[in-house]
């Protein structure tokens, strides 16, 4: 149980590093404003702010998620051990 714990957390910290790193260029590629630019640029600055943490979140969760499994699909089995 330990060794999936860990797998899960470091399934976490690579998917939030990896979403830190990558989700500001993507919302960058993707950004049109929910509102038209005035003087104020502080609501597109919030929208993009709240994309960012989205995105970090759901890298959280994908890497949680997808570490444990990628563990168990490429540990060596038992059997297949050296003496």
């Amino acid at each position: 149980m330990r060794i999936y714990l860990r797998a899960m957390v470091a399934g976490s910290l690579a998917g939030g590093l990896l979403s830190a790193w990558l989700a500001p260029r993507l919302i960058a590629w993707w950004f049109e404003p929910p509102v038209p630019l005035g003087f104020s640029c502080r609501t597109p600055i919030e929208y993009a702010l709240q994309r960012l943490q989205w995105a970090q979140l759901i890298g959280v969760a994908v890497g949680a998620t997808a570490g444990p499994i990628l563990f168990m699909a490429f540990k060596p089995r038992k059997d297949q051990r050296l003496p």
